[in-house]
């Protein structure tokens, strides 16, 4: 605030303007509406320079001459803090006052991941710094705006921070048509109550339940964009978000809402993977994606028995497309997740979790982890002998992966024998 001395957020910019003649200004905004005030040209501010953040810190930090580890250690800081100039001067003041930490630089970064929130919070401390704002309140007070301008926009801000925070591109949201759900999406869609219309929860989100467009996605972009909250790439066709904002809207949101804004980008990017006008640079831009949301959501799931059929349903879409794509390992954390939650949700013998036990199965043979896969594939195979039946096609094709994978290990009589049984079975089917 610059023009009510009354205001708590009062700024008295006489105390920054020089009083000498022939002096230059330089004004330094979050806002792109600042460019309008000027006939000169504006320059938007890019990330520091690594080299230039380490020397920031290190002057911060009242660091004058360091050796290469402590000077490596401080290059991962920068990188950390996303090479943001206010949040890597506080964190090198804090060292500098913190006798523990210049003693032993590499216990800042485990500190401030345990701390982050507090230590983003900390406020500029010397006398120069009459602008004495946190990294995090600079951001609160752009929400602020926000949520008052465009209420849309601010939930977007919200559902994006549990994506990734790089190359978020249009086409992550689907095609033009707004008002229908991805094929396949009846376990998390809702028809809404405004439109009529069944609609993906996330984007029921979105538009608070009124009818969602195209043109409203990207007004909610313009605005983020304009309170440079969010960035576009041109050479990428996509928005970037800066990793420190990316946590900050994490970070401000409660618990109960952090669980559900992570269930709802999960759900985004299960309906994403549905996408089949895209190709193959599509999906590996969807990658990232996959990877963060479901990391958000699992670090934010540890508690059994919460997930509902909806939640379960993007799971495993996000589990089957990084399978497809042959990311196995990121698969196979995503899959054990699911079998736990549909085991513990529905019982070990439910068809849901017996195929997810065989998902799992075939990923670690996959990964050529053959004696485990067999075990897996023999604890399903009875299972389902048991509440399929032998006759049924699921325990067939269990049958037929179990061969395979003895097959894999050398065990070729096994491999045949199941495979004549199967077959004999299948004869009698028909």
């Amino acid at each position: 605030m610059i023009d009510d001395e009354q205001d708590t957020s009062y700024i008295d910019l006489d105390y920054f303007l020089p009083d000498a003649p022939g002096m230059h200004v330089v004004i330094t905004s979050r806002s792109s509406t600042a460019r309008e005030i000027t006939a000169l040209e504006a320059v938007a501010v890019g990330e520091m320079e690594p080299f230039e953040a380490t020397e920031l810190f290190q002057r911060a930090a009242k660091m004058k001459e360091v050796k290469l580890e402590v000077k490596e250690e401080i290059e991962r800081i920068g990188e950390e803090l996303g090479y943001l100039a206010l949040a890597i001067t506080l964190a090198g003041s804090y060292v500098s006052m913190t006798p523990r930490l210049q003693s032993d630089i590499k216990r800042y970064l485990p500190e401030y991941r345990q701390r982050r929130k507090e230590l983003l919070q900390r406020q500029p401390e010397q006398h120069v710094h009459r602008y004495k704002e946190s990294v995090l309140s600079t951001w609160e007070t752009s929400f602020e705006a926000i949520a008052k301008q465009s209420p849309a926009a601010a939930r977007l801000l919200g559902l994006l921070a549990f994506v990734n925070f790089e190359d978020i591109f249009p086409s992550l949201f689907g095609a033009a048509d707004y008002n229908t759900s991805a094929e396949g999406s009846e376990h998390i869609a809702e028809k809404s109550k405004s439109t009529g219309t069944s609609q993906p929860k996330w984007q029921l989100y979105l538009s608070s339940g009124q009818k969602w467009t195209l043109y409203d996605l990207e007004s909610s972009f313009e605005t983020l964009q304009s309170y440079y909250l969010l960035q576009w790439r041109s050479d990428q066709k996509s928005y970037a978000m800066h990793k420190l904002v990316h946590a900050w809207g994490q970070d401000r949101l409660d618990g109960e809402e952090q669980q559900r804004l992570s269930g709802l980008a999960i759900q985004l990017i299960a309906d994403a993977t549905t996408q089949r006008q895209f190709g193959s640079s599509y999906q590996l831009r969807l990658v990232p994606h996959a990877i963060a949301c479901f990391n958000s959501f699992f670090s934010r799931h540890q508690t059994p028995h919460e997930l509902g059929r909806g939640q379960l349903v993007a799971i495993e879409r996000i589990g089957d497309f990084l399978y497809q794509i042959g990311r196995y390992s990121e698969a196979l954390k995503v899959q054990n997740f699911h079998f736990t939650e549909a085991m513990s949700t529905m019982g070990k013998k439910h068809p849901d979790a017996l195929r997810s036990m065989n998902k799992l199965a075939s990923i670690l043979s996959s990964q050529s982890r053959y004696e485990e896969a067999d075990r897996l594939y023999r604890q399903v195979l009875a299972l389902e002998e048991e509440v399929l039946g032998k006759e049924h096609a699921e325990t067939f094709g269990t049958s037929n992966n179990l061969a395979l994978v003895l097959m894999d290990q050398g065990k070729y009589e096994e491999a045949e024998r199941i495979h004549r049984q199967t077959l004999r079975l299948r004869e009698l089917m028909l």
